[in-house]
């Protein structure tokens, strides 16, 4: 190695004593005066400790710019002590407290009797604010976990029963989602939640997630539940998802179940690009027949592969795809009709490798026809050497992808299509007669990516240039990114 130059020498001093330092001044900002004031405050409170409560609630209360959320952690620091004043400051409209009060009951396992007590209160604020900590308890945001929380909600269960029967309006709702968020846990009040059921719309819906949340616990629901599903309209949707929440023991409900979805097929993409009420009842009903599982899901199956095509057909799958073949998958031995299904999308090469590796993995679930067996696991293999080939993570910049010149070390992860796996020949092939696209069409860039994801079977130089010059050839200087004049 060479000796270090003088000026290098410096700066290898002055970038080392910059990092010993923090880094340079320019990236520590002095504070404001806003700012000062602010530390000052807080370290005064956290001296001060509970005779500074009525100002770290106010100051919550009143959501004062960089004292809101360092204001509500220490609150929950002081703990027991000061829940009687937030019971208190609860009462004010706006005041929003609820993560000070479910922090408490998760660090220190204390707040139970303040809650019950809320539960019980006049004013809607209070009881609102109880409700909405019951809920961060039991099931907590961003999955940090309660475990001091958890034996409360369970001893606070009844106490939500009586609001549950008397509350209105966003009480209730708030009551319901609070049922909700318990889960398993709510099965005591399943009689409630099967009454709201046919309340207004919004309580009716909360409803209903709540029971399937609930899951196997609420099935005494069916009967209710499969009344709905004969009752028709809007009441279909909601009575399903609640019975593929709570499973095996909505099975009665299946024929049913079975009978509204052929009732959709006619309609289905009919306010397409938006969903129908027939296309959303048809996706609830994927989403619940596999859950609910069980030999009565068989004669469902067509059903349900012709809704996928129709529905793919139309365009109102996106993002989807992969979800129903999971769904098909998890049918298992009942799922043998969609198998036709999964077997052309794995048998075909213009389909992305991960679709077809997800009915690759449902046709494993469901069992693979003797017939298929040879193809089928020599498909398998292809799809294993495509992905060790076509989907490695490209190093280098971003914008190495799209320079025609030099080509990048290894294939680029958009351009992992390939008939070749296949033993198929390249598809799309420009017809010579064919009228080159004009250059301006907003559709260009997207043909082009198309042929060079059709021609691309290789990842080794040479290929990465035919494909270019072949795709480049047909479509002109479109896209001008990529098919530049050298």
């Amino acid at each position: 190695m060479g000796r270090l130059t003088p000026l290098a020498v410096l700066i290898l001093a002055w970038t080392s004593a910059m990092a010993w330092a923090g880094g340079p001044q320019w990236m520590h900002p002095k504070p404001t005066a806003e700012e000062k004031r602010a530390t000052a405050t807080l370290q005064a409170w956290q001296k001060r400790g509970m005779a500074a409560a009525p100002e770290m609630i106010e100051a919550a209360c009143a959501r004062a710019p960089l004292l809101d959320d360092s204001a509500k952690k220490l609150l929950v620091s002081l703990g027991q002590a000061v829940l009687p004043e937030l019971v208190h400051a609860s009462e004010r409209e706006g005041c929003d407290l609820v993560q000070v009060f479910a922090g408490i009951v998760c660090h220190a396992g204390r707040g139970e009797a303040e809650l019950r007590s809320m539960f019980l209160s006049k004013h809607p604020p209070v009881v609102t604010t109880a409700l909405l900590a019951f809920s961060v308890v039991a099931k907590p945001e961003y999955g940090q976990p309660c475990e001091n929380g958890k034996p409360i909600v369970k001893r606070l269960i009844p106490a939500l029963s009586p609001l549950l029967r008397s509350q209105t309006g966003d009480v209730l709702h708030t009551a319901l989602s609070s049922a909700e968020a318990a889960g398993p846990e709510a099965a005591p009040l399943v009689p409630e939640l099967v009454s709201n059921l046919e309340k207004e719309e919004v309580a009716g819906n909360i409803a209903a997630m709540a029971l399937g949340a609930v899951g196997e616990g609420a099935a005494a629901a069916v009967p209710a539940l499969r009344a709905l599903i004969r009752k028709g309209g809007k009441w279909r949707q909601r009575a399903t998802e609640a019975l593929g929440g709570i499973g095996a023991p909505a099975r009665p409900a299946l024929p049913e179940i079975g009978a509204i979805l052929k009732q959709q097929l006619a309609s289905l993409c009919s306010t397409k690009p938006r969903y129908s009420e027939a296309d959303a009842i048809a996706t609830a009903i994927g989403k619940a027949v596999p859950t609910i599982g069980g030999p009565q899901t068989e004669p469902l199956v067509p059903d349900l592969v012709s809704t996928f095509q129709t529905m793919r057909g139309c365009e109102l799958l996106s993002g989807m795809l992969d979800d129903w073949l999971k769904r098909f998958g998890a049918l298992e031995k009942y799922g043998t009709a969609a198998r036709p299904l999964l077997l052309s999308i794995l048998e075909n090469p213009d389909e992305s490798p991960a679709l077809r590796r997800s009915a690759l993995a449902a046709l494993d679930k469901i069992g693979t026809p003797f017939g298929s067996w040879g193809k089928v696991r020599g498909l398998r293999k292809a799809l294993a050497r495509k992905q060790e080939i076509f989907e490695r993570a490209f190093d280098g910049p971003a914008m190495q992808i799209i320079l025609p010149s030099p080509p990048p070390p290894r294939t680029p992860r958009e351009f992992f299509l390939c008939r070749e796996e296949g033993g198929l020949p390249p598809v799309a092939e420009p017809a010579e007669s064919a009228a080159k696209p004009d250059r301006t069409d907003k559709t260009a860039d997207g043909r082009f990516a198309s042929c060079l994801h059709a021609r691309l079977c290789g990842p080794d130089e040479a290929d990465y240039r035919a494909t270019m010059v072949k795709c480049c050839g047909f479509y002109g200087t479109s896209p001008p990114w990529f098919c530049a004049p050298r």
